[in-house]
């Protein structure tokens, strides 16, 4: 179990670098959800990954329906 949290973490940083970069705006966040998804596929307890994706889709691309898909998964 503990590979699989810091390889969360390593993807967390992955999250972070993408969505700082001017592609996140280009794209729209296209890779956000997936790359949000495979880490908490590693994490499922890492919260921050999902409030941080959920807002980020929601509130800086404009795609409720990913972020509604990563809250739901968050609270399964």
């Amino acid at each position: 179990m503990a590979v699989r949290k810091i390889m969360a973490d390593k993807r967390w940083f992955e999250v972070l670098q993408y969505s700082g970069d001017i592609s996140f705006l280009l794209e729209r966040g296209g890779k956000l959800y997936r790359k949000v998804d495979l880490a908490t596929d590693m994490d499922p307890t890492f919260v921050h990954l999902y409030e941080f994706g959920a807002a980020a889709l929601m509130w800086e691309v404009d795609r409720p329906k990913e972020a509604l898909k990563l809250l739901d998964k968050g609270i399964e």
